[in-house]
């Protein structure tokens, strides 16, 4: 049986739960680059992981993580 990423990299339910509580206190657009910059350090950069982990979407997490490591910002119009 595969072992989680969250378990090979020692982190607990309860570190997991408080990720996530913070990750959604911080306000868009910079959320997504603290989504990337998560998976990158704890989920060995693998959005689909985040996914199921964490319950974001996937290709914001994808999106984040090139914002984190550009440092550029993208700008949604959703109006």
């Amino acid at each position: 049986m595969k072992t989680s990423i969250l378990n090979r990299n020692s982190i607990t339910p309860e570190i997991a739960g408080l990720i996530t509580r913070l990750v959604t206190l911080i306000p868009w657009p910079a959320r997504r680059q603290a989504m990337g910059d998560v998976v990158l350090t704890i989920l060995d950069g693998k959005p689909r992981v985040a996914e199921n982990e964490f319950g974001w979407n996937r290709s914001a997490v994808a999106l984040g993580i090139k914002e984190y490591e550009s440092g550029i910002v993208c700008v949604n119009d959703l109006t």
